[in-house]
């Protein structure tokens, strides 16, 4: 009797195996949706469907396209660890590959299991004001006019680059980081999803730190209070303002 019961133990163990084994396998993958939104410079979402690539470790990936909007929702399993996400260049509408090139594209780390919605910059090198940002800014009054969304830009940036005055505004205390700077506008277009691309010549006098950081925001936060403007990419004498604010020259 003792030796069926040793066997039927067997058994009932074999059993018990053959059924949780499939389960904690299946548990070392994660089907934890990976979710998120693909941003601009300014941190507002890219209106635009993208190709996203999901890099392992091992140099292998998997793509997967964007919500026109540029949310996106990967389900697929993914084993834990740590992944690189990034836009595929190639993806990125003509307008934002004719001012950028590949390597500036940024790529963000992604820990699976997922625990919080992932927010995937578009742009690399962009840095933070830091403390700069409590410098209180002499930016344009938005432009009511009647125009096109190009004109509007016009009307509303154009003041702020003629203003030589270091200080200004009513009570005169805002911030002008581009008082030492002759900057015109060349050119605006803004595309079908509001993005504004601003061409503008001239001399652009390089300072401090944060005066190269803050004279960047000043240009970027005026456009970006026009209604209907989604972002901007501000390029000085056909160069990107960003690489100028970042190596000073």
């Amino acid at each position: 009797m003792q030796r069926a019961w040793s066997w039927f133990g067997v058994l009932v163990l074999l059993l018990v195996s053959l059924v949780l084994f499939p389960a904690l396998t299946h548990a070392q993958n994660s089907n934890t949706p990976l979710a998120g939104q693909v941003v601009g410079r300014d941190d507002q979402p890219l209106p635009a469907q993208v190709t996203l690539r999901l890099i392992r470790g091992d140099g292998s990936y998997r793509t997967f396209d964007t919500a026109p909007d540029g949310s996106f929702v990967y389900t697929g399993e993914l084993d834990p660890g740590t992944y690189w996400l990034a836009v595929e260049y190639d993806s990125l509408p003509e307008v934002l590959q004719a001012v950028l090139e590949p390597e500036q594209l940024a790529s963000t780390p992604v820990t699976v299991p997922v625990v919080a919605p992932i927010r995937l910059s578009l742009f690399a090198g962009r840095s933070d004001l830091g403390e700069c940002a409590m410098v209180p800014l002499l930016l344009g009054a938005p432009s009511s006019a009647p125009v096109q969304k190009e004109r509007q830009v016009i009307y509303t940036l154009l003041p702020v680059l003629e203003t030589t005055d270091e200080y200004g505004g009513d009570s005169g205390n805002l911030y002008n980081p581009l008082w030492r700077s002759t900057l015109t506008i060349d050119t605006v277009h803004v595309d079908r999803f509001g993005h504004a691309i601003v061409l503008l010549t001239g001399e652009f006098v390089p300072g401090a730190r944060c005066d190269n950081l803050l004279a960047r925001e000043q240009i970027e936060q005026t456009v970006l209070g026009l209604a209907g403007i989604s972002g901007v990419t501000v390029l000085v004498n056909d160069r990107l303002l960003d690489h100028i604010v970042i190596t000073g020259f």
